[in-house]
């Protein structure tokens, strides 16, 4: 009877803690899942970051070369003879 009533015990313990097991790997799947949507989005703002910076860098380096001008020949200061 003793063995009966301990056999039964611990498969009663044991479902539980199977039953709560598997909880916790849904919710590990779960949150690792999230986590690699997270990177993802991450990633995708980081390269999308990046071309905007590189956008950036090529106006700046765009007007900061000056463009050739022509020579411009001043008129003479004084008085028209």
């Amino acid at each position: 009877m003793r063995a009966f009533v301990t056999m039964r015990n611990y498969i009663a313990t044991t479902s539980t803690v199977t039953a709560e097991l598997a909880e916790i790997r849904a919710k590990l799947a779960l949150l690792e899942r999230n986590d690699e949507e997270n990177a993802e989005a991450v990633n995708d703002l980081s390269e999308d970051m990046r071309r905007e910076l590189d956008d950036i860098y090529e106006a700046i380096a765009a007007l900061s070369v000056k463009p050739q001008q022509a020579p411009f020949c001043r008129r003479p200061i004084g008085y028209k003879r």
